[in-house]
């Protein structure tokens, strides 16, 4: 993968569109939303789950857990 795709998925990422979009939603759909954004734009960008990982430096065994809703963090 190109460092420009990683340039542009952390940007994605970092860029405060998804936080602008959870703190616009409320209760307890936040959580299900920021799951499907973060699967969204991976996929939308092409990127594995562990490519994502890389590019953010966290294992990808926490990518799963964001697009699962199962991490609190």
């Amino acid at each position: 993968m190109s460092m420009f795709h990683l340039n542009c998925m952390n940007r994605v990422f970092h860029s405060g569109a998804v936080s602008d979009t959870i703190e616009a939603s409320g209760g307890m759909d936040m959580q299900i939303r920021l799951a499907e954004n973060i699967r969204a734009l991976r996929r939308q960008h092409r990127f594995t789950q562990e490519q994502l990982a890389e590019s953010l430096g966290v294992t990808p065994g926490a990518v799963y857990k964001w697009e699962a809703g199962v991490s609190q963090s």
